[in-house]
């Protein structure tokens, strides 16, 4: 008993300073704008938030787009991941370094870049315009897509090192028996690896979206004024409006917007992890295989059974 308090007060003390740098970085800013946003009329504030459509519309936009942004962050950053994870040497070295140049650069100066290469005159459209397959530039500036691709620039590290965490603690051989039992490689990742990874992609994808949701540089560098994301509303009503109180609002309701999609993402999650366990699509796979008479190299038990019935005299 005794030891086993000792390895908690030890990890209490581990913990200690993140929960300090988290006090002082978010519930005590938090708390501070509490008064103003609840402060005076707060109904009338918050009934001009939920009630018109400008902001509703503005919350649906910020929650879309980092969505978005984690879903692809996901899709791309789950190989790399993997790759990573069974990388040794020089190898793992160098690509660790890749993963780690967006993280290491500034948010400020990656979005600029971002600006150089889908300009006017940027990049893209000047390989486009060269080879001869676009007559005039595409706006691809001060759009959705280009908001939602720095983004993902932006997210990918995170999403990786949240990913890589999990993925080498997978025996790579279970890829192989998964080929053994008649799974080809996509079934064998859908059934084996994923749900084992799934505690690293629900970690992955909530610090990716709340991440994104919280972004405004690239929003407000690469966006446009009817794709407005709720940082950038904040930001206007502060410096333009001087309306502090609606701005806090609007900052206690995109915490609260937050943490209601990290709570579904998290119950999603949870619900895939009971409803596939690892290894069952290959179970299922395997069985009905063998049903249909092709070869299994470990037919089903009850088939097993069946066939020494039959043989009985």
């Amino acid at each position: 008993m005794s030891q086993k308090k000792l390895v908690n007060w030890g990890q209490t003390f581990l913990l200690l300073p993140v929960f300090v740098v988290l006090l002082l970085a978010f519930f005590v800013p938090l708390l501070a704008i509490l008064p103003q946003a609840f402060g005076g009329d707060a109904v009338a504030r918050f009934l001009k938030i939920f009630a018109g459509p400008v902001y509703l519309k503005i919350i649906w936009t910020t929650v879309r787009m980092s969505l978005e942004a984690t879903a692809i962050t996901l899709i791309v950053s789950f190989p790399l991941a993997w790759l990573l994870s069974r990388a040794t040497g020089i190898k793992a070295l160098l690509l660790g370094l890749l993963v780690l140049v967006p993280f290491l650069t500034s948010v400020l100066v990656r979005t600029f870049a971002w600006i150089a290469i889908l300009g006017q005159r940027g990049l893209v459209n000047g390989t486009l315009l060269s080879l001869g397959l676009i007559s005039e530039p595409l706006p691809l500036l001060f759009s959705e897509p280009a908001v939602v691709l720095a983004l993902v620039h932006s997210s990918i590290p995170m999403m990786v090192f949240s990913l890589v965490t999990v993925l080498r603690r997978i025996d790579g051989r279970i890829l192989l028996a998964a080929n053994t039992l008649g799974a080809n490689p996509l079934r064998a990742w859908l059934g084996v690896v994923i749900p084992l990874s799934i505690r690293g992609i629900q970690s992955g994808v909530i610090i990716t979206f709340l991440f994104t949701i919280a972004s405004f540089i690239a929003p407000a560098l690469l966006g446009n004024q009817r794709q407005q994301m709720l940082a950038q509303v904040i930001q206007s009503e502060i410096e333009t409006g001087a309306d502090w109180a609606l701005a806090a609002a609007l900052g206690i309701t995109l915490a609260v917007v937050a943490t209601i999609v990290v709570v579904g993402l998290s119950m999603v999650a949870r619900l895939l992890s009971r409803w596939q366990r690892p290894g069952a699509a290959i179970s299922q796979f395997s069985r009905t295989e063998w049903s249909k008479g092709r070869y299994q190299p470990a037919p089903p038990p009850e088939y097993q059974y069946r066939t020494q019935v039959e043989l009985l005299p």
